[in-house]
């Protein structure tokens, strides 16, 4: 599929600038948080890519898909962010999870932090039997993420668990406005080394 091809060219242009979560409708990979975020994106058709939590693409209609994803790609790189996110695997099954505020004067908005696990190299059961990447696999937090509002220069850090077989996965920890669903800060790590 092209789309999936130019996610997987992008992810390898900009390595872990780059977080890419894809949830499944229809398929025997959805789940009540793939239903959770369609419902909360006010999906209606598929397939839809969602930029930043903010701007929706619906793929059928897009002739050049290499050229819209690095449109809204750019754009957001270019915003900047009050955080600063870092994730490190400590051991097999051990994961650390900073989140910095790096500004003096941070906003007051209503922000929520979210951890998700996601899989590559997911092969459907069902013809045409696709390879899927970033597959969403298990929220590593509550559904609804945690209240974060960090103040200046404050630190957040903990440490969490996996205990699923590593191979071909990644972690996924985003900030995301509640009001208007902008995700503000995104990083992601990939499991294990290399697939």
């Amino acid at each position: 599929m092209a789309a999936e091809q130019s996610l997987l060219n992008l992810k390898e242009e900009y390595q872990d600038s780059l977080s890419i979560i894809a949830y499944h409708l229809g398929d025997e990979f959805q789940n009540e948080i793939c239903e959770n975020r369609y419902n909360l994106y006010q999906i209606n058709r598929i397939p839809t890519a969602v930029f930043n939590g903010r701007y929706k693409v619906f793929l059928e209609e897009v002739s050049n898909i290499d050229s819209i994803y690095n449109y809204y790609i750019l754009n957001t790189l270019s915003e900047s962010t009050y955080y600063n996110i870092l994730l490190n695997q400590l051991n097999n099954s051990t994961i650390n999870l900073k989140v910095i505020s790096n500004s003096e004067n941070p906003t007051l908005q209503e922000y929520r932090l979210f951890v998700f696990l996601t899989e590559d190299s997911v092969f459907s059961e069902i013809a045409p039997f696709f390879e899927n990447n970033w597959v969403f696999k298990e929220n590593l937090f509550p559904l609804e993420g945690i209240n974060f509002n960090a103040t200046i220069f404050d630190t957040f850090d903990t440490t969490f668990n996996i205990s699923l077989n590593q191979r071909n996965l990644n972690v996924v920890a985003f900030i995301q406005n509640v009001n208007n669903l902008e995700i503000i800060q995104g990083k992601s790590l990939k499991l294990g080394g290399e697939r």
